[in-house]
This record gives structure tokens, sequence and C-alpha cells, in this order.
């Protein structure tokens, strides 16, 4: 008899209540993150993209206006996919690629720091990320993007709380990640150590070694060594050590010391103008720890158990002001046509399954077994969750 488990598929996505998430952090996320019930984000519509029909963002690059930090594993696996090996062989070609994944070069990380300083962020498509395409507005990549592409959203059905929440999943998630490139480059053959030494030794000459949106050659050359050339197989190998330890790999990232490129960073924060250095992301010195992903783990776990809080036994009613509104004009989301409710921070929108269930509190009532078992609760997929979320948006308030 076999005891040995299936491998993890590390291509099909992983599904947390209604989001999907990269197929990897099923071998690198603790298994009881499987469980995560994380909210839907209807208003965060990435195929109308509100921000960009408000003039906020650039049609060209919206939202991915910038290179993330595509771990060498993810670009591994994309590189098994006919259609995603394409992508990661161009983005190698316009060498923005190091050992550890994607990675800016000085000139392309300054020019970021300064429109996000600038209060710009999105309005240049010279910036798109080189996997994102304009015409479809689609990621070239999308079941192999990084923690930032997973757990970013625009718009946030529950508020500040929602916005908070995801900013925990994207500590969480950016921690494991970075753990992960860092201890599969040394399964790998390369370490980062050794790559953020070889970085250090450019840092003399930031402005010289920059490429459109990477490195120059020299820059490349002097940073992959002996594998320069071979940089497919280099992810391949990364990709091959998750696969050889998945079953504890969870343990090891959550153990292991997670290191900046520091002689470096502070040298590419040293471009930016004095009054823009405050938009480029922290480098850990010696001076600075970074939490522990253990620590980060257990803190996202408090938040999502304090979103999903609802006030069992109080009495709700609609908070003074609510109105709906059953005609035009209405809220379109992901190619439905909502009630708008107005009263709160900014228009909301519900189905009539939801406008039912939220209608039974309209005069007040309490929020117990009854209603929870109600054929009303019963024909909206997330009953907790959405009521949690009236809660929190001050459309319900307790009497």
């Amino acid at each position: 008899m076999d005891d040995h488990p299936e491998p993890l598929d590390l291509h099909a996505p992983l599904v947390l209540g209604t989001q999907t998430l990269a197929g990897l952090w099923r071998a690198v996320l603790p298994e009881e993150a499987q469980w995560m019930k994380l909210p839907t984000e209807r208003f965060a519509d990435c195929s109308s993209c509100a921000p960009a029909q408000r003039g906020d963002y650039d049609p060209g690059c919206r939202c991915c206006a910038h290179l993330p930090h595509v771990p060498n594993v993810s670009l591994g696996l994309a590189l098994e996919r006919p259609e995603t090996a394409a992508q990661v062989r161009r983005v190698l070609a316009q060498g923005v690629a190091l050992p550890s994944g994607l990675w800016a070069g000085p000139a392309h990380f300054k020019r970021e720091v300064t429109l996000q300083a600038e209060e710009a962020y999105g309005t240049d498509a010279s910036m798109a990320c080189p996997f994102f395409d304009a015409p479809t507005a689609a990621c070239g990549i999308y079941a192999y993007r990084n923690s930032v592409c997973s757990s970013f959203f625009c718009e946030h059905d529950h508020g500040a709380a929602g916005e908070d929440l995801w900013s925990r999943v994207q500590a969480v998630l950016g921690s494991a990640e970075t753990a992960l490139q860092q201890w599969a480059m040394g399964q790998a053959g390369l370490s980062w150590a050794v790559q953020s030494a070889r970085m250090a030794e450019l840092t003399p000459r930031l402005t010289e070694i920059s490429a459109g949106t990477g490195w120059t050659e020299e820059a490349l050359r002097h940073i992959w060594g002996e594998w320069r050339g071979r940089e497919e197989l280099f992810y391949a190998r990364c990709l091959a050590a998750v696969r050889e330890h998945e079953d504890s790999l969870a343990e090891t990232l959550g153990q292991w010391a997670v290191t900046d490129a520091v002689e470096f960073e502070l040298a590419a924060r040293d471009l930016l103008a004095p009054e823009h250095r405050h938009e480029a992301p922290p480098v850990a010195t010696g001076t600075t720890e970074r939490v522990p992903l253990a620590e980060l783990w257990y803190s996202l776990q408090l938040e999502l158990r304090n979103l999903w809080s609802l006030p069992l036994g109080e009495t709700l009613r609609w908070a003074p002001g609510v109105s709906v509104t059953s005609a035009e004009p209405t809220l379109p989301v992901l190619g439905q046509t909502l009630h708008r409710v107005e009263g709160g921070a900014r228009p909301y929108g519900l189905t009539e399954e939801e406008l039912t269930l939220f209608g039974l509190f309209r005069e007040g009532r309490a929020l117990d077994a009854r209603v929870l078992d109600s054929e009303a609760a019963d024909a909206v997929s997330d009953p907790r969750g959405f009521l949690s979320e009236c809660v929190r948006r001050e459309l319900l308030v307790s009497e």
C-alpha cells in the first residue's frame, strides 16, 4: 500500500471562499489556510475598471503600473505551460528577471516611486507590467501572479475593515513568497546571499546598469554569473525543490530568516528625491527586524474572525437615511444590475435576494437563528458574510 500523498497540483488555482489565488500557495501556506474565507469584492471589477473610466488610471496600464516581484518558482511554473512560457521568455529577453524572480532595474524603480509620490500612479502606460495585455486588460500569467497582484483591490465591499484585512493577507503572502524565493535559490545552486552580494557590487554605478524597465547585459551577466543563458533551467530547479519538499515547505518557510539586499536597496533609495523616499518600500537593515511569518499568520486569523463577527441576539434596523432605489439609476457589477442603496459611505448595490434579506430589518428585527435559517437567508449565497458587510458599512445599526 502506497502511503505517499498525491503530489500537489500547483497549476490549479487555489479557491478560498469566492477568491482565487495562485495554486502555488497550496504548498506555501499552512494547511488550515485552505479553509480561510476571504471576502467577496464585487466592486473591484477589473473587466470594467472603474478607476480607468473615471480617468484615475490610464487604460494602457490601469493598476498594473509596476513590475511585480513574481518569484522564481512562479516563473518556473509558468514555463511549464506553452501559453505562459512565451510570456516568461519575453521578460527574460527584456532583462527584467533575476535569480530571485522579476526585479525592476534602478531607473524603473525611481520612476515608479516618483509617480507614487506625486499621486500619479497608474497614469503612465509606459510603466505597465510586461505581463499586462492592454487590448484585453488581462494578465498573461494570471494563474502564477504574485502576492500583491493576488490581494490588491481598488474597492472593498467591507470598507476600511476589508482594506485592512487584505493588507494583512498581502503581508502574509508577501512574507511567505519572499522566504520561498530565497530558499529555492539556495536549493537550485545560486543562493540569495550570492545574488545580494553581487547586486551590492553594482551600487557604485546604479545609473549605468539600467536598461529600460530592466538591467543592462553587463549587470545581468554579473548577477546571474554561470547561470546567464540558463535562466529557464535555474527556475525549473527552483520549482523542482518545491515539489521535492512540498510536504514540509510551509514549516520550512515559517522558520526562514528573510533578508533584504540591504546595500543595493539603500543605494537605490538614494537615487530618489529626498521628498519621495517615504514612498519607497522599507529596507530591513540590522536595526530593523521583519515580523515573523508565524506572527503575521496569527494576526491574519484574528482579522478574519473579527471581519465575520455578527452582533447575534441584537436588534438591528436600517440606519437613518438608508433608502433603496429599485429603478434607475442602478449599479452594474460583474454583469449584474443591482438595487441601489443610499445612506452609507458610498452607494451600494444589492441583488434581488440580498435586498429581500436586508428588507427583514427595515423596521428592526433581532439577528438570531430564525433569521439565519429563513428562506430569505437561504437564497443568499453567503448570508452571514452579507449581513456582516451591512453592519460594517453601517447600513444596519443596533437599536
